[in-house]
């Protein structure tokens, strides 16, 4: 039963509805754009709105994990129709400026001061802890304040990543409208409003909590030194984002070729799909399509739990898997920390390489491959029912759909499909392997699907052309007639040839 409407109105940006425990902010429908009542006549369009609800969602939720900051919890978040709905709980009190219209006296100034040593004393302290080495929003976004973006009107502000931490987590509108407060007892009850929040220099956090929103006349040299700040250039293009928190650092990354933003905290890894503002434009001016990018996350989530329950091989432990606004994530939880093995060989002299690549020559061909092999179904595919090819399969071979296969006999065995070394995390003293990654393409398949990526880093791949071919030749005729004998003799023989039999 729906709950009864507290109040509900709009602005030329948002629709908003407060009921006995839920704040709703959603987009406008075009049909309700409001029209210019002055200057140019026609119909304004929000800018951006999409982008600022997901940036304040992200926020909520990264406030609420690492901080005692009082913020509302995020109930919701959901696209309908293309219009997109940010739900959080509805928090007690009042909006400070309204409370102080109605106080006087010494009320008013213990209110005031009670507000300013929140924010100066637990507020910016403990945002202040936080620093990254990427610009924006804590996925990424810039959503500059309110005095930029008014001042410098773009469409787009872009991102930038350096190689050392020199941003600070803002909030970037703390004015008295934003801070909500009890009017009995004049303490605060919650910051609202993380729009245009994210890492930014320490000096775009203005003091706007200090004065009335009306007093507040932002100083236009110091928003175009702002500007100037947002502007200035990234000579490094580092890849990954650094987010140091009090218990560790987090780090984000996206690889476009998966369709993928990946967040690693200290305790958990959780993979998204990309949302269309963050993909690239193909050549054509469209976005790349990357096939079955939802399927393979389900997919991932159904081998982790049954990879889990029916062998020893280390594995991250499923913790949720979401759908918010059409995106997909899968959250795992990380049991032992580690290092990816691409990335720590690097570090390392020759001989520890060859330590580590002994390690985990023993690791796949004495734990990972015999117990997969144990593993055996008649249905060709993924444990969500459909086939989804490797890698190296999918990007020969674009077609969208590939046709289920059954056998008389259990003749397929699980698969990993992709054991290379950035999937294969390592304990950086011992250099022996404590977890295995990215089960997106796992299924039952011939075993010689799993071609052996770990003995080689990425940009040393050397995928043959034919037989790959012979692969695509399996998954359309996976019969006992001669294409099948003929594909299993000559994988036999790659087999021999890589040492793997």
């Amino acid at each position: 039963m729906a709950e009864e409407i507290i109040e509900h109105f709009q602005t030329a940006e948002r629709d908003y509805t407060v009921t006995r425990t839920r704040f709703i902010k959603r987009e406008l429908k075009p049909s309700e754009y409001h029209k210019r009542q002055f200057g140019n006549f026609g119909t304004i369009v929000p800018r951006r709105v999409r982008e600022r609800l997901e940036n304040e969602k992200d926020a909520y939720r990264f406030v609420a994990e690492h901080t005692k900051i009082p913020v509302p919890k995020v109930l919701d978040f959901l696209e309908e129709d293309g219009i997109c709905t940010l739900i959080v709980e509805r928090v007690e009190g009042n909006i400070m400026e309204i409370v102080l219209d109605e106080l006087d006296g010494e009320d008013r100034k213990r209110l005031i001061h009670n507000v300013t040593a929140f924010v100066e004393q637990s507020v910016l302290p403990q945002l202040r802890k936080f620093t990254s080495n990427r610009l924006g929003g804590v996925s990424g976004l810039v959503i500059p304040p309110n005095r930029v973006t008014f001042r410098d009107q773009r469409p787009e502000w872009r991102s930038r990543t350096f190689s050392e931490n020199q941003f600070t987590f803002c909030h970037n509108d703390l004015a008295r409208h934003n801070i909500m407060v009890n009017p009995k007892t004049l303490e605060v009850t919650a910051i609202i409003d993380w729009e245009s929040s994210g890492f930014y220099p320490a000096e775009f956090e203005a003091d706007m909590w200090s004065r009335s929103y009306r007093d507040y006349v932002p100083d236009e040299a110091s928003t175009d030194r702002l500007i100037r700040l947002l502007d200035q250039p990234s000579a490094e293009n580092f890849p990954v984002t650094m987010i140091d928190i009090p218990d560790g650092v987090i780090y984000m990354w996206q690889t476009e070729d998966r369709d993928r933003h990946c967040t690693l905290t200290p305790s958990t890894f959780t993979k998204r799909q990309l949302r269309p503002y963050e993909k690239s434009l193909g050549v054509q001016g469209t976005i790349t399509p990357f096939p079955w990018s939802r399927e393979r996350l389900k997919n991932e989530k159904k081998a982790l739990e049954f990879i889990a329950e029916h062998t020893s091989i280390p594995v991250a432990r499923v913790h949720a898997f979401n759908e918010e606004a059409g995106i997909s994530s899968l959250t795992t939880k990380i049991p032992v920390p580690g290092a990816r093995m691409d990335i720590l060989a690097r570090r390392l002299s020759n001989r520890d390489k060859a330590i580590l690549l002994t390690h985990v020559n023993t690791f796949v061909n004495q734990i990972v491959l015999p117990q997969l092999n144990t593993l055996r179904s008649s249905k060709l595919g993924g444990k969500i029912g459909m086939t989804i090819p490797p890698i190296r399969v999918w990007k020969r071979d674009k077609r969208l759909s590939w046709p289920a296969r059954t056998s008389n006999t259990n003749r397929y065995v699980f698969c990993h499909n992709e054991i290379s070394q950035e999937y294969i995390w390592v304990d950086p003293k011992t250099l022996q392997v404590v977890l295995l990654q990215n089960w997106e393409c796992s299924g039952y398949y011939p075993p010689e699907f799993e071609y052996p990526y770990w003995r080689k880093a990425r940009d040393e791949w050397m995928n043959n052309d034919d037989e790959v071919d012979r692969l695509i030749l399996f998954l359309d005729k996976p019969g006992k007639g001669s294409e099948s004998r003929l594909f299993d003799r000559t994988m036999l023989r790659t087999l021999q040839m890589n040492n793997l039999s």
